[in-house]
């Protein structure tokens, strides 16, 4: 296997697993261009938009989609956590932080090199920050 062959294996690896978007950056405009994103991903970016905009409900329904494409992902329940937490709802976001903790774990359990420790501690610190109010 050619090192090049390994570099797009390993973009493809880091694409699917932690929905990394794939990138090309034009080395003459130093422009990064996204060339590749999964469905999942267009929804919780679609989700983002609309939470920005603090328009709650249509930024849960966004990314409820995107989880129903993978249920086993973290970042749309720790989106939905943090969503919830922001709207006051802290049974909602204590539950949706739960999900994302357990699913991160898991995660990180079966490709320890390509998920960050880092991303648990956020999850666990937004948990403890429930519950100290």
């Amino acid at each position: 296997m050619e090192k090049n062959d390994s570099n797009k294996i390993l973009e493809f690896i880091k694409h699917k697993i932690l929905r990394i978007p794939i990138t090309y950056k034009d080395e003459k405009t130093g422009m990064v261009y996204i060339v590749a994103e999964s469905d999942m991903d267009k929804y919780l970016n679609k989700g983002t938009k609309y939470w920005g905009k603090k328009k709650y409900a249509k930024a849960i329904e966004m990314i409820r989609k995107g989880i129903e494409l993978d249920k086993g992902d973290y970042l749309g329940y720790w989106y939905l956590g943090q969503i919830y937490q922001e709207m006051g709802d802290i049974k909602a976001a204590e539950v949706e932080y739960t999900i994302a903790l357990k699913n991160a774990e898991a995660r990180r359990r079966q490709h320890p090199k390509l998920m960050e420790p880092e991303i648990i501690e956020e999850i666990k610190n937004d948990i403890k920050g429930l519950k100290e109010g």
